[in-house]
């Protein structure tokens, strides 16, 4: 059974790559013979008509026309007022004034009215070949505009809840910074769009940074990420290298730009991490390291219940190197002859998850697993208060007055 399925002529058209041309004018002869012609002459256009303003609204409704061509003296609605009726609802198709009444003051009202083009109705059939290719050539203008625009849109959906920071700048403003990115400053996208990026770039390293901008902005893809600092309330407009006058907070980052293509136009688009965490980590493992190796008796560095760093003291008094002792449970220097009580409040203070609740010092007996014989040790579980070295979460579990059971006896 054959099955037969009407597509609009417009929606054909469409499909298939066409121009859909909306005609309106108030003269129905002249109508049909601009139709025939536009067809004549281009074949990818296809043209439907109205004799009125409102008639042709319902059809530019329907999103089947790719473009207007209007009268401008027309019943009801004139053909500015009818482009104003068409822009006022939202729709910003090609808009092409054909109109056999010419003047320049005709002509200025329509140019400042917004219509893509004009062009006055002129004895013969020429006009008709011009008319075409001023059809063509809107369209294809638009349609580029409308894959330009759905393009940006596809990547500001992509790169906008990405968790890594992505900035795009030309001629050294910012024309688009995701949230990430805009975090790091603590701002918005919308406060930092316009700006000058070297503004946010500390003093120091501004020079460094110029000379990275200008390679890539000539279009050279660098091979390395680079370091710097980022000044969270500079946001001048000043890129001088002279210190600004409100303190700043620094921010440690590192990025990499590639020349893109946005909104048309070259620029370049920067990756940015956030290196803060990252120099904190570093800050505090050297300050572990420091205190640590100063103790004078045994001590270990206990988190979420595994050794972090240990003196060479107590890992030689154990008789194991320190590599082996790191990253093991606390519980590998510890001899199986310790008492049960012994291990339960250890096992309190230095367990993940004794951070939800506050450190106390601890101050116990217990036995310490040796190569040899177990070694009696007092332990001192000492929390960190300092907030800028380590969280509650760490502890130093301490070894001093050592005695062995023979001493006891």
């Amino acid at each position: 059974m054959a099955i037969a399925i009407w597509v609009p002529d417009a929606l054909v058209s469409i499909m298939s790559g066409g121009i859909s041309v909306l005609h309106v004018d108030d003269d129905p002869a002249l109508l049909d013979l601009t139709a025939t012609f536009l067809e004549r002459e281009h074949e990818k256009i296809t043209v439907t008509t109205a004799t009125s303003a409102p008639d042709a609204m319902a059809r530019v409704t329907n999103g089947t026309v790719d473009c207007i061509v209007s009268d401008y003296e027309m019943p009801e609605l004139d053909g500015l007022e009818f482009l104003e009726t068409v822009r006022g609802e939202g729709h910003d198709l090609p808009f092409i004034l054909f109109t056999g009444k010419g003047s320049e003051e005709i002509a200025s009202e329509a140019i400042s009215a917004g219509v893509t083009d004009y062009l006055q109705k002129q004895p013969g059939t020429e006009q008709y070949t011009m008319l075409a290719n001023r059809i063509e050539n809107a369209v294809d203008r638009q349609r580029a505009r409308t894959a330009q625009t759905e393009s940006e849109q596809r990547y500001r959906r992509l790169v906008d809840r990405l968790p890594i920071g992505i900035a795009v700048h030309r001629e050294r403003r910012l024309r688009y910074v995701n949230d990430a990115a805009a975090a790091i400053v603590d701002a918005s996208p919308e406060d930092l769009e316009g700006r000058a990026i070297l503004s946010f770039v500390a003093p120091d390293d501004r020079d460094r940074i110029a000379d990275r901008l200008e390679r890539a902005e000539c279009g050279e893809t660098p091979q390395r990420w680079i370091e710097f600092d980022l000044e969270v309330e500079a946001g001048t407009e000043s890129e001088s290298n002279s210190a600004t006058t409100t303190p700043a907070d620094k921010r440690p980052v590192e990025a990499i730009g590639t020349p893109i293509r946005f909104d048309g136009e070259s620029a370049v688009q920067v990756i940015l991490r956030d290196l803060t965490d990252q120099r904190q980590a570093e800050r505090t493992r050297r300050r572990f390291e420091t205190i640590v190796e100063s103790l004078a008796d045994g001590a270990l560095v206990v988190d979420d219940g595994r050794i972090v760093d240990v003196t060479r003291g107590l890992a030689a008094t154990v008789g194991t190197d320190r590599s082996v002792l790191t990253g093991q449970p606390w519980t590998a220097i510890v001899d199986e002859s310790t008492d049960d009580d012994t291990l339960g409040a250890l096992e309190a203070a230095v367990s993940p998850t004794a951070s939800d609740t506050p450190r106390s010092s601890i101050d116990r007996t217990l036995r310490l697993r040796t190569s040899e014989s177990p070694l009696e040790a007092r332990l001192e579980l000492r929390p960190f208060e300092d907030t800028q070295l380590a969280s509650d979460a760490f502890g130093v579990v301490h070894v001093s007055d050592r005695r062995t059971d023979e001493r006891n006896q």
